[in-house]
C-alpha cells in the first residue's frame, strides 16, 4: 500500500531505474485521477516531470484501464470492455434490478447504477450480481463494485484478475516482452502473486517490513549503492546501474 501519495524518495529511485531501462506499472483500484494526485502530492511539477515521466505506466480503475505518459499528461493506452452480447445481458440484469436502482451510465467499459431512496448500495450490488448470473453472464466475466460516491458499477474485471490482460497489452502497446523471472512485484495481494508464477514477489520476502515501507525497500535493493547521490556522479546512467 502506498497511501495517498508517493514520496519524493520513491519517485527519485523510480526515475533512476527508469533511465536504466526498468519499466514501472502502478497497480490500483482507484481512478486514474487518483494516481495523478498521488504522484503530484508533495513534489513540484518540475520534480514530477524530471523523475517519473520516462517508463511509467498505471493499471487503474480496478485493473480496467492502462495509462502511459506523453510529456506531462497521462494517455489511455488500452481499456477492457464488454462484448455486445455481454452488454445485452448486463442491460437485462440492470432492468431486473430496477426496483433497487436506476442506471446512470451505460458504456462498453461498464454500467453504473444508483440506489433508489431507502435502498443501500450493498443491497443494489447483491441484486445486480444475482441477476447477472441469473441471465447467463459467468461469474468470472464481470466485477461489481461500489464506488466512493455510492454508485454500483459493473466492469469487465478486477485488479486481481487483470495480470494476463496487462501482460498482453504491455507486449502490443509498449513492445515489452519479458520472461516471468524478469518481473518484480511489490504487493501483498496473494491473487496477483498467484497470477504471476515464476516472477519475483518482493513483498513476500519482507515479512518483517511494514507494508508502507516495502516499495521503498525493494527499490533500494535494486539500486544498491547508486541510491545515494554524490556530487559529480552519474547515478542515473544506464551504464553505471
Amino acid at each position: 500500500p502506498m497511501g495517498d501519495k508517493l514520496s519524493f524518495d520513491i519517485l527519485e529511485d523510480m526515475g533512476k531505474l527508469e533511465k536504466s531501462g526498468v519499466t514501472f506499472v502502478l497497480l490500483t483500484d482507484k481512478p486514474q485521477e487518483s494516481v495523478e494526485k498521488m504522484i503530484e502530492k508533495g513534489v513540484t511539477l518540475q520534480q514530477r516531470d524530471d523523475v517519473v515521466r520516462w517508463k511509467l505506466l498505471s493499471l487503474s480503475n480496478d485493473g480496467n484501464t492502462l495509462y502511459g505518459y506523453s510529456g506531462s499528461f497521462a494517455k489511455l493506452l488500452a481499456s477492457r470492455s464488454f462484448e455486445p452480447h455481454q452488454q445485452a445481458v448486463i442491460r437485462t440484469a440492470a432492468a431486473a434490478a430496477a426496483p433497487e436502482g436506476v442506471i446512470t451510465e451505460d458504456k462498453a467499459y461498464g454500467l453504473s447504477m444508483k440506489a433508489k431512496k431507502g435502498v443501500t448500495s450493498e443491497a443494489l450490488k447483491a441484486s445486480l450480481e444475482h441477476n447477472l448470473v441469473r441471465f447467463g453472464l459467468p461469474a468470472g466475466a464481470f466485477a461489481v463494485t461500489i464506488n466512493e460516491d455510492g454508485t454500483v458499477r459493473v466492469r469487465p474485471g478486477t485488479l486481481e484478475n487483470s495480470m494476463g490482460w496487462l501482460r498482453s497489452k504491455l507486449e502490443s502497446e509498449q513492445f515489452l516482452f519479458a520472461n516471468p523471472e524478469q518481473l518484480v512485484t511489490v504487493t501483498d495481494s496473494a491473487a496477483i502473486q498467484a497470477a504471476m508464477p515464476g516472477s519475483i514477489h518482493a513483498a513476500a520476502e519482507m515479512t518483517q517490513t511494514a507494508p508502507a515501507d516495502k516499495a521503498e525497500t525493494a527499490l533500494a535493493a535494486m539500486l544498491g549503492a547508486y541510491r545515494e547521490n554524490r556530487v559529480g556522479d552519474f547515478v542515473a546512467s544506464a551504464s553505471s546501474i
